[in-house]
């Protein structure tokens, strides 16, 4: 059947030594690619997709946007179908020849002015050996920084995300932190990773932000360290120092010096006007949600005002035994955390009648009733006894009973000091450094 059509190259007639796109169904001779021996031989196994240049280039250069794409739809298909599309996009590059081009003195000397005035603050000796080169800020920022870097031009940025998203799921077991043989490349449990299909999902979709995990995948497809830089502005301990690090991805050895640094910088500042499709969504649909779910609950007293960082770090530590210390979607993890509300809500209600996880206290001991009590309640009724109970604030004891309940006393109004006793400043408090076990 090959005879009867002409090569999509040279259009002569196609007989020996040809494949087939599967794009196109049109034949193309296999010098006329050109690929080599070996590489029809691996394009010969089943499943595999060969392309032929007129459907995956543009204008004379590799396609990577249809690439994304072509991994993308398949993401939901069957895994074997899965790992075929990706064995075929990473061996259409290697069959084409398509690498990342060699490194040249950028053009555009524009400085960052907002990286150039933090590493004032914070490290002004970096300025004498480098400049902070600015970068579009469109989600494609660390691709597009590290383009730069490498190649003299943020034009690459879509070669460098489709390596990661190839990186990401021909390598599972090392970004996938439910994988059985997973390897934590992170090693850091202050960075909070994705979960892997989101992970993926943001590698293979363009103008969507980067994290972590994809600067150590992109650093295992580029076969060196890359150099990350998280300025100390907030949260320095969560933040910027497990953030600034040298990242070492699959692969890569450990002696390597990076020659690439990328700086984790916001475009604007937080307090310029939100526009674009943000400010849409945030007018539909965030800022409607916030009033709703939010500022009426606090202003209708269902929110307590007193809540101490003792109950948030009590209901953190339930949080993270519901979802087993794993991170989930924002929306699975808004619905565990609202149902761990709710759930203390109805054992304050069980409360009253003496059952539950919570027992009362003796200042509010006259709210319990008797099951029957209760149970003979209309609903209304029940609503106003446990409306009573939320908003009533016992009234402070004036003396003070010892543990063996042979002397009570007037409670002082401050507590007993010692002769010369002085209150100390927080800087100045010690802080016990527990052993570790040897």
């Amino acid at each position: 059947m090959a005879g009867c059509y002409p090569c999509v190259q040279c259009k002569k007639r196609c007989r020996n030594n040809t494949i087939q796109c599967c794009n196109c169904n049109r034949w193309v001779h296999v010098h006329c690619v050109p690929m080599s021996s070996s590489q029809l031989k691996m394009w010969s196994q089943p499943l595999l997709s060969f392309l032929c240049r007129d459907c995956c280039f543009t204008d004379n250069e590799y396609d990577f946007s249809k690439a994304l794409e072509r991994i993308s739809s398949a993401l939901h298909s069957d895994p074997k179908d899965l790992k075929m599309t990706v064995s075929s996009e990473s061996l259409l590059l290697e069959t084409y020849g398509v690498k990342i081009p060699k490194q040249t003195n950028p053009s555009d000397q524009t400085v960052d002015e907002v990286s150039r005035d933090i590493l004032k603050q914070f490290h002004p000796a970096i300025l004498s050996a480098v400049f902070p080169a600015k970068t579009v800020g469109d989600g494609n920022c660390m691709y597009r920084a590290v383009s730069r870097a490498m190649t003299g031009s943020e034009s690459h940025h879509v070669h460098f995300r489709l390596l990661t998203a190839i990186e990401i799921l021909q390598n599972k077991y090392y970004y996938d932190p439910d994988h059985r043989k997973f390897v934590d490349l992170v090693n850091d449990n202050r960075i909070v990773c994705s979960p892997y299909s989101e992970s993926l999902q943001d590698a293979v979709s363009l103008y969507a932000f980067s994290s972590m995990t994809h600067i150590f995948a992109l650093s295992a497809a580029l076969r060196q360290p890359i150099r990350s830089y998280y300025p100390p502005q907030l949260s320095a301990e969560f933040v910027s120092e497990p953030h600034s690090r040298k990242v070492i991805g699959r692969g890569v050895k450990m002696s390597e010096s990076p020659t690439i640094t990328i700086m984790w910088t916001q475009m604007r500042s937080l307090s310029h006007k939100l526009s674009g499709k943000f400010l849409k969504y945030f007018q539909n649909k965030l800022k409607s949600n916030l009033k709703e779910k939010v500022n009426k609950p606090m202003a209708s007293g269902f929110v307590d005002s007193p809540w101490t960082n003792n109950n948030s770090e009590s209901l953190n530590h339930i949080l993270k035994q519901a979802i087993n210390w794993k991170s989930q979607p924002l929306l699975d993890l808004t619905i565990t955390l609202t149902g761990l509300i709710d759930t203390q809500f109805k054992d304050l209600k069980k409360a009253l009648v003496g059952t539950g996880q919570y027992r009362l206290a003796d200042t509010h001991r006259h709210f319990e009733v008797s099951k029957s009590v209760w149970v003979s309640k209309t609903t209304d009724e029940r609503n106003r006894h446990y409306k009573k109970f939320r908003n009533f604030k016992a009234t402070e004891k004036t003396t003070v009973t010892s543990t063996d309940g042979k002397m009570t006393i007037v409670k002082p109004k401050s507590l007993g000091k010692k002769l010369g006793q002085r209150k100390r400043k927080i800087n100045e408090r010690t802080t016990t450094i527990k052993k570790g076990k040897m």
